[in-house]
């Protein structure tokens, strides 16, 4: 049985650590908190409606593509933040 994942900061970065490595084969760098996902090459504009879905369904939060903007992808932080917006 699939457990729930919580909505941490470190949450959305395993899933978007796991997402990026199967998408690219490897990190293209260091990942952190304010780590620029499309200008450091992690995700492109291709990738951000797969990533957002990928985090909806493992964070079990629905609806969640349809609030999401691109520019909420500027960061895992900056993600973070608006799920907590769009969650709560």
């Amino acid at each position: 049985m699939k457990t729930k994942r919580d909505h941490s900061p470190d949450s959305i970065l395993e899933i978007i650590r796991a997402f990026v490595v199967r998408a690219r084969g490897e990190l293209p760098g260091p990942l952190d908190l304010d780590t620029a996902l499309l200008d450091t090459g992690m995700v492109d504009s291709f990738d951000l409606i797969d990533l957002g879905t990928e985090i909806s369904t493992e964070l079990e939060i629905p609806m969640l593509m349809g609030n999401l903007l691109p520019e909420d992808f500027e960061t895992p932080r900056v993600l973070w933040n608006r799920i907590q917006e769009i969650s709560s």
